[in-house]
């Protein structure tokens, strides 16, 4: 089509004016009702996934699609002009009783110019068919000889080197996108017009899943794995958007752009943060957290003594943790646990302890300095074991008890100050600290 329109322009020698904004009308309408019905079926898709893994390639990536072809030329085409106004050009220098300016012709056979990927060409056998519920083994997709080997239950690798944990919702959706950019690039006229379109897809997809994350239940390790697959299929196709758009940014008026760059820092980029609320969901499971306030208020802080071990509360948590930890720790080597999983439980967990220390720590009514030892060595024993089954050192929430605690040796114009730096601390605390300075 817009070959169409150039060669219009050159040959009748008149500019488009009310035929170009017809051909133009007729376009966006025409995609409009195509963005209709993609709404339509991400809804359908996502109602119907299984939020299971879809074995691609280790390295996929929107390359790979052939619904991106056209963001492959224009990306490796940059500082050239438009492809399709090159092949107009060409059309028009040769003779034109013997060359149609209107036949498809590829213009790499015709000029020296750089050769596009082959990548960005590739068909459907090297990715997963829409139309199939399951992976056809001759596809030449993952091969399972070049899985990492999982022998061991307690081995993690992080997601770029497990491969991109992608549900069929979420393949379907980036082939639409494809197809939007496909309009942008084809079509310049309306590519102003594709984009909020493509936000709203996105956006969609985005609240879709986030409610379907929240109606998974996390007590079952299948479940878990298929809240873990719908988070980061989200997050995969963020990183792959925020790679394409930049693409296509040249094609856009000024206002336009700055719409792109306000998707892609407000909506794209912070689509990791959803990781935290759909994975620590999790610990909620295993780990009481209204039990171990309750148990906290029944100790005596109000010793004379320093006690020879901990209290009996800290017991109780480590035991949960450990079978948080067998959860997390799959059996067989078909589920793995990714790298930033394991991590982002065990962070949001330990910061939640922590919190909940400081909460049961100033909920005592009357406490010692023998009691605040006690309270140091609860709170040692528990970070030890805690970073022993994480296998990491936790640090978010730390220092918040550990001040806690030595804030009552303060005197009161350092309380006072400490207050004032760590307004995060509850309610409870302040009135414990105010009844410390009376």
């Amino acid at each position: 089509l817009f070959r169409f329109l150039k060669t219009y322009e050159r040959l009748c020698k008149s500019s488009l004016n009310q035929f170009g904004n017809t051909v133009r009308a007729k376009c966006l309408e025409v995609f409009e009702n195509y963005h209709q019905r993609c709404m339509e079926d991400v809804k359908m898709f996502i109602e119907t996934d299984a939020w299971q893994k879809v074995p691609v390639k280790r390295g996929f990536s929107w390359h790979l699609l052939p619904e991106f072809r056209e963001p492959c030329k224009l990306k490796q085409q940059t500082g050239h002009n438009n492809p399709a106004e090159e092949l107009v050009e060409w059309h028009l220098a040769t003779d034109p009783e013997t060359c149609n300016p209107f036949e498809v012709t590829n213009l790499r056979d015709v000029q020296d110019s750089d050769s596009i990927s082959e990548s960005s060409g590739s068909d459907d056998s090297d990715i997963f068919d829409e139309a199939q519920p399951a992976l056809n083994e001759e596809d030449d997709l993952m091969d399972e000889q070049q899985l990492p080997a999982f022998h061991t239950p307690a081995r993690r690798l992080p997601i770029d080197q497990l491969g991109p944990l992608l549900s069929n919702s979420a393949l379907i959706l980036l082939r639409f996108f494809g197809r939007y950019l496909q309009f942008a690039c084809l079509l310049e006229s309306v590519a102003a017009d594709v984009i909020v379109p493509l936000a709203e897809l996105y956006e969609y997809y985005f609240v879709s899943v986030y409610s379907e994350e929240n109606a998974l239940s996390a007590e079952s390790l299948v479940t878990f794995m298929n809240r873990v697959v719908g988070v980061e299929s989200l997050i995969f196709v963020s990183d792959q958007l925020v790679d394409v758009l930049p693409v296509i940014e040249p094609l856009l008026p000024k206002i336009k752009q700055a719409f792109l760059r306000l998707f892609t820092s407000q909506s794209l980029k912070p689509a990791r943060l959803m990781r935290k609320p759909a994975y620590c969901a999790v610990g909620k499971v295993f780990v009481n957290y209204g039990g171990i306030l309750e148990n906290m208020s029944a100790v005596n802080w109000d010793v004379k003594e320093l006690m020879q071990r901990h209290s009996p509360f800290t017991d109780i948590i480590i035991e949960e943790l450990k079978k948080l930890q067998a959860f997390l720790t799959p059996r067989t080597p078909q589920i793995c646990i990714p790298e930033e999983v394991w991590t982002t439980v065990w962070c949001g967990l330990g910061e939640k302890l922590f919190a909940i220390l400081v909460e049961g720590f100033s909920d005592a009514k009357k406490c010692t300095d023998e009691g605040r030892a006690l309270m140091q060595r609860n709170f040692q024993q528990l970070l030890i074991n805690l970073e022993t089954i994480a296998e990491k050192k936790l640090t978010a929430g730390k220092d918040l008890v550990e001040n806690y605690i030595k804030a009552f040796y303060m005197n009161d114009a350092s309380i006072e100050q400490w207050i004032k730096e760590n307004r995060s601390v509850c309610k409870i605390c302040f009135i414990t600290f105010g009844k410390s300075l009376m």
